[in-house]
């Protein structure tokens, strides 16, 4: 099977389709992904949403800042485990 280039994938001055999901997937594999793949997304996708940006090591806000690094830890243990916990945070910012 050869794979050929689309362009409904993204357009010009996009964000790449995916580029919210959390890295670790590469290693990890998307047969494994879970809960805690998706609130690492959901954080992803609600920092774009409130900031338009999707940088984010130069958070200012602290709270904000806090919010995100939970949502986007390297270890999955600190990671929201669910949207519910997610909700709870945003209503806390």
């Amino acid at each position: 099977m050869i794979l050929v280039p689309s362009n409904i994938l993204t357009t010009v001055n996009t964000e790449f389709k995916g580029c919210f999901n959390d890295p670790s997937l590469v290693t990890e594999g998307f047969f494994n992904y879970g809960i805690l793949h998706e609130t690492y997304a959901i954080t992803r996708l609600i920092y774009f949403v409130m900031s338009g940006k999707t940088n984010v090591s130069a958070i200012k806000d602290m709270k904000l800042k806090t919010f995100v690094e939970k949502g986007l830890s390297t270890n999955l243990d600190n990671r929201y485990k669910s949207v519910d916990e997610i909700m709870l945070a945003i209503k806390l910012l």
